[in-house]
């Protein structure tokens, strides 16, 4: 579900999506999908056509999921990430980090941003596979 919905809006914005899973299955509540959509969404918005919005699966010491999202947008300065997904947050998907940030937080992971003004953004989730 992710994946077809993240390829249909990398489509409408002519935006190549790259994916690539180097991980086993992992079980997660429905509710996981909102959050990666919810990223993805961001990073496919904030990507001009023709630039690649990559999306990476691994796990990381056999203990934890890893999922990068990572876009060649026009990237954060320091201070606007440091309130990225707070109330005075903008971001492309009003809500939207917020929102995955809780439902990440809900499956005892974590999300990590870095960004650099020109750069990208990479959005890092993190999930326990026990």
């Amino acid at each position: 579900m992710v994946c077809a919905h993240a390829y249909r809006e990398a489509d409408r914005r002519h935006v190549p999506l790259v994916v690539h899973c180097a991980c086993r299955r992992v079980f997660v509540r429905e509710t996981f999908s909102e959050a990666l959509c919810c990223l993805l969404d961001n990073a496919i918005e904030a990507t001009d056509a023709g630039r690649p919005v990559v999306l990476e699966a691994r796990e990381y010491d056999d203990r934890q999921a890893v999922w990068e999202i990572r876009d060649l947008g026009h990237g954060m300065t320091a201070s606007a990430l440091a309130e990225l997904g707070g109330p005075c947050s903008v971001t492309r998907a009003p809500g939207g980090v917020a929102i995955a940030n809780a439902i990440i937080r809900e499956h005892d992971g974590a999300l990590r941003f870095e960004s650099g003004v020109g750069l990208g953004t990479t959005a890092t989730v993190w999930l326990p596979l026990t």
